[in-house]
């Protein structure tokens, strides 16, 4: 489970350009969920709610120094999918 801010929202877009720079389908490989901003997107991922999220450089700069895995980058959108574990196909 991906979490996005809402569909279409850049969250959403990055997070579907690292999975296809890792021949994955955002269509057919993971799910997106609607979670919110940063912080509840945070919360989320600690819960297991959620597996990764998009974020900007700062906050991933700063869930980096939180134990937060660097899944890849969409460096168009600026910003990073972040999350715990990597286990295909439900990660980036």
């Amino acid at each position: 489970m991906i979490g996005t801010t809402g569909p279409g929202a850049t969250t959403e877009v990055a997070a579907s350009i690292v999975l296809q720079n890792h021949g994955m389908d955002p269509k057919k490989d993971v799910t997106f969920m609607t979670i919110g901003g940063a912080e509840t997107s945070i919360i989320a991922m600690r819960s297991g709610i959620i597996q990764a999220r998009a974020f900007n450089p700062d906050a991933a700069f700063i869930m980096k120094k939180q134990g937060f895995t660097e899944l890849g980058v969409a460096r168009r959108h600026g910003a990073l999918a972040l999350g715990r574990a990597i286990r295909r196909p439900t990660l980036i």
